[in-house]
């Protein structure tokens, strides 16, 4: 079964693209790729990494968060600056948890294994500690804190008063939002967002 450009539905019913493969020597492990910041499911190398794994008799299933600022329509470009905007880490593990509902509706007996690329690091780490179904993590490249990934002080305060700031698409020269909710997203849920207390 190899399924391309398929859409599952993610945070704040947001549709976004999943590809899933599944080898004829299925065995029975599916690997959820979730790509970095500013990333997408078809960057890079990561058509190399899904040959390589379902080569082995792994599933392999990569896909568009949710928020990464792409749509179903253009999954690359970042066409939905809004949805950008508004994403948090919240909404990702949200879009994890869709995509096991996804994986389910097309395959029943599999266990889980989340590599995560970057920033996917972090989710990776923070869903697989959620998801039943999840049995390892793996992190390619992570950032190591998210509260590190934030502005301080004079700057932070900014933001805040503001409500939002812009981080540069070194790809498409575009000056993405970023709303002050994804620092309220992390406040909130700060002891369980702490990745160095899930390593």
């Amino acid at each position: 079964m190899k399924i391309i450009n398929d859409s599952y539905l993610g945070a704040d019913t947001r549709y976004s693209l999943i590809d899933l493969e599944i080898p004829e020597n299925f065995n029975k492990e599916i690997i959820i790729f979730i790509h970095g910041f500013m990333g997408f499911k078809d960057w890079g190398a990561w058509h190399l990494v899904q040959a390589y794994f379902v080569n082995k008799g792994f599933g392999f299933c990569k896909f568009n968060t949710s928020h990464n600022g792409g749509t179903v329509e253009q999954a690359i470009d970042f066409d939905d600056l809004e949805a950008f905007g508004r994403n948090t880490y919240s909404k990702e593990i949200e879009d994890i948890q869709s995509v096991i509902k996804y994986i389910d509706s097309k395959k029943a007996n599999w266990n889980g294994h989340l590599i995560g690329h970057s920033k996917g690091g972090a989710i990776a780490m923070i869903a697989g500690n959620q998801f039943e179904k999840i049995k390892s993590i793996s992190t390619w490249a992570s950032i190591a804190s998210i509260e590190n990934r934030f502005p301080k002080d004079k700057l932070l305060m900014e933001w805040k008063n503001k409500g939002v700031r812009f981080v540069k698409n070194g790809r498409t020269k575009q000056e993405l939002p970023q709303y002050f909710n994804l620092y309220e997203d992390f406040e909130k849920n700060k002891s369980k967002y702490n990745l160095e207390s899930l390593w």
